[in-house]
């Protein structure tokens, strides 16, 4: 701080332009004059000079730094008593935009817009933090000063009021996932508030269900308007492999050929010529490349279902390279959503009937769905899970109705015999979301309601346990 010094003067006498100042310092009529000279900031004793009586009045410099003269009766007259600067002073106002932020004028910090005044040619340091956070998730990045200057900057008092203005843009935390079977991007960071572009991709098997969080619906990509922090997720689910893909069949009655059963409409069907009793029947359909797959959705048509049939794969589709990963002996029709251990290498896939109910077999549907690493985590689901264990007679864990679903389903299931049951329901990463079911169970046929309100859209599986059976359904959730 410069130093201040206030000397008393009797009388004043000002030139043009104004080099000194001099009065009695101590206001008596008989004192020594002293002189201020501006050109060296110096004071001079000077001899005494005629006193008339003028008003006393005082003066204040400061010495070494801002040159600051108040003085006053500049005409000698025992009665004025007038103020005179000089040099005049500036008024400077240094601030943020938007208001509030952190600012430091000279080392001194500050929250606040700050108005000052400084002495036309003084020089003084403004300077401001990059980035500023005034709450949760919010944060603002310095643009520029008013003056082009850098982030921290010398300036120099100018001879007019003048504003120095620090602004900066605003950031929100975007925070973005998503489920097992794609990714999402941007990545999760700050972005400039206003409108960001979301979009999420699937992985090779799997299809983008739709966002939820922030964002909702199937539009891909989208567009946020970020003004605030948020959150998005993009769910994905098993792409259906089978999907238009070449299928052939044991047998066809003409007009419904086996591409019915892969043309993704349950309005059409493949259809099997007239089948004597104890001849096997067979769809196949070639994925188009191999691919490892954990699951098969058969949609049987009305009361032409097989009684008795396996699931199949194999790599060349030749006749005797064909693996059974899954046998019913108990076909009662409707949607059979049939989960297995993952099968790598495969590129057909075969439902081999060796039972009809009535003299044809009709398949509206025929689905193929990949195992990602989440679904191939069934050591989570179903680790000890074999195909014969879902055929067991005694037990029954029916497809729930409806499906896909949104938010509620009914899921029926049956125990032959007194039992502790539990029905369970899993993501895809094996994780436990929901306990339906989980007491004694009296025999009989049982039907209760999962409510996903909570859930975001995806895979989900049904596990029913009880007396040492496993039985697992797939079910998907869409909204």
């Amino acid at each position: 701080m410069p130093t201040i010094i206030t000397i008393l003067f009797q009388r004043a006498i000002t030139k043009s332009p104004v080099t000194s100042i001099f009065g009695g310092n101590d206001g008596s009529l008989d004192d020594e004059t002293w002189v201020y000279d501006l050109s060296d900031n110096t004071w001079t004793l000077k001899s005494p000079a005629t006193k008339p009586l003028a008003r006393q009045f005082h003066a204040m410099a400061s010495l070494g730094g801002d040159q600051v003269l108040l003085f006053g009766g500049h005409d000698g007259s025992s009665s004025d008593d007038e103020t005179w600067v000089y040099p005049a002073p500036v008024t400077v106002t240094v601030t943020t935009s938007p208001a509030g932020l952190g600012i430091s004028v000279d080392g001194m910090p500050y929250t606040s817009p700050q108005t000052f005044e400084w002495v036309v040619g003084s020089n003084h340091t403004i300077a401001t933090t990059s980035p500023q956070s005034l709450m949760a998730g919010t944060q603002y990045v310095f643009l520029n000063w008013s003056d082009a200057g850098a982030l921290s900057h010398s300036v120099t008092a100018p001879a007019s009021p003048t504003t120095y203005t620090a602004t900066f843009k605003t950031q929100h935390q975007l925070t973005t996932s998503a489920s097992a079977g794609g990714t999402i991007s941007p990545t999760s960071g700050f972005y400039d508030a206003g409108n960001i572009l979301i979009t999420a991709t699937a992985n090779t098997g799997f299809t983008f269900t739709g966002f939820s969080g922030a964002l909702t619906g199937t539009t891909n990509p989208q567009t946020l308007n970020l003004t605030g922090p948020a959150s998005v997720t993009a769910n994905f689910a098993p792409a259906n492999l089978a999907l238009n893909k070449t299928a052939t069949a044991s047998s066809s009655k003409p007009g419904h050929p086996p591409g019915l059963a892969v043309d993704g409409s349950t309005g059409t069907h493949w259809r099997s010529n007239t089948l004597s009793s104890g001849t096997n029947a067979w769809l196949r359909v070639d994925l188009g490349a191999t691919s490892t797959i954990g699951s098969v959705v058969i949609d049987w048509s009305g009361s032409f279902f097989a009684k008795k049939y396996t699931v199949q794969t194999s790599l060349t589709g030749a006749g005797g390279s064909w693996t059974t990963v899954y046998t019913d002996n108990t076909g009662n029709g409707g949607i059979d959503n049939i989960t297995f251990v993952p099968q790598s290498g495969t590129r057909y896939v075969r439902v081999f009937m060796t039972q009809h109910n009535e003299t044809v077999e009709r398949i509206n549907e025929l689905e193929v769905y990949a195992a990602s690493g989440s679904l191939s985590k069934e050591s989570e689901v179903a680790k000890s899970e074999v195909s014969n264990q879902l055929s067991v007679i005694s037990y029954q864990l029916e497809q729930n109705y409806p499906n896909p679903f949104n938010p509620t389903t009914q899921i029926s299931y049956s125990v032959p015999s007194a039992a502790p049951v539990s029905l369970k329901i899993f993501n895809l990463a094996g994780q436990e979301v929901a306990t339906l079911v989980n007491e004694m169970r009296e025999a009989g046929r049982y039907t209760v309601t999962f409510d996903a309100s909570r859930l975001t859209s995806g895979v989900y599986f049904a596990v029913l346990q009880a007396d040492g059976v496993r039985q697992v359904r797939r079910l998907v959730l869409m909204k």
